[in-house]
């Protein structure tokens, strides 16, 4: 069975290709489903998993797969996945990637792996939240804005929150450690990719924990260079990172901040995380990317 959230970024435009390639690769699609808002897309992901297909292929962005990774958590059903959003962290953590054409060939050939699910505040989310800057970012992207720019609706979104950044207090305990410090933003992921940066060194969708990134800012200026690292893949060498992995972090901070999951808003902190280790069984084409737990 197929299902595509129409608000994603691509999959109107590319629902009936992916169709067609689906059937190419010798797929057979027994149910098809455009559907156009949130609470159809989880009664139609739902009424799917019901009916025990092989697979049930969900196609968007990372915001359309966090809202239905939970109807699959500690279920027996397969999840496929079609990368057709604006953001597309979760395929590329799972190897599948940002391509059409790998993720049609990853459902008709690949593996199923188990791999793991973030918790917040109780509920499964697929790949990374945030919070602070990066969360104001996400509420100031329009659907719209992203469906005609794709990934620089990000870049007009972020110059009015840019403007008003502000340093917050932050206060994170993590694997029994507590630290204290004031930053623009922080990232927890569950999968490896934040856009298409691994968030930390070990950070892994199979390691059974949480990576954290975030840096001690004192400027805007320091936002500027923690985005520039992130995007050359030397955050880590930062000498204001602060870099964790752990099974569950709880983060508050003073004034309370935005909290955004895979680019959707959840609400604002105090917030618990935790980690639902192999929750989810998904095709990929190998072994996901990342170091894995020994």
């Amino acid at each position: 069975m197929l299902v595509a959230h129409s608000s994603a970024r691509n999959a109107a435009g590319e629902f009936e290709r992916a169709r067609q390639l689906l059937a190419k690769h010798g797929v057979d699609v027994r149910k098809a489903s455009l559907v156009a808002s949130d609470k159809k897309l989880r009664k139609t992901v739902r009424r799917a998993i019901e009916k025990r297909p092989d697979v049930v292929i969900v196609a968007g962005g990372d915001g359309t797969l966090t809202k239905i990774v939970g109807e699959f958590a500690g279920r027996e059903a397969v999840l496929g996945v079609l990368p057709l959003g604006t953001g597309n962290s979760f395929a590329q953590s799972l190897g599948v990637g940002v391509d059409l054409e790998r993720a049609v060939e990853t459902i008709a050939h690949g593996l199923v792996a188990r791999v793991d699910l973030g918790r917040i505040d109780g509920e499964y989310f697929a790949n990374f939240a945030t919070l602070g800057f990066a969360s104001d970012v996400a509420r100031d992207a329009a659907p719209i804005l992203k469906g005609l720019i794709g990934k620089l609706a990000y870049l007009v979104a972020g110059i009015v929150p840019f403007i008003r950044a502000r340093p917050f207090a932050c206060k994170i305990k993590a694997g029994g450690h507590s630290v204290e410090f004031e930053t623009y933003q922080v990232i927890v992921a569950s999968g490896r990719y934040f856009g298409s940066s691994p968030v930390a060194p070990g950070a892994s969708i199979e390691s059974g924990k949480l990576a954290l990134f975030a840096t001690s800012d004192a400027g805007p200026i320091d936002l500027v260079k923690t985005y520039l690292a992130l995007l050359t893949d030397r955050q880590s060498l930062m000498p204001n990172a602060h870099i964790f992995e752990a099974k569950s972090i709880k983060i508050r901070t003073r004034p309370r901040q935005l909290v955004a999951v895979d680019g959707s808003m959840f609400g604002r902190t105090p917030v618990r995380f935790g980690v639902a280790p192999k929750a989810l069984r998904v095709l990929v084409p190998g072994t996901p990317p990342g170091p894995k737990t020994p």
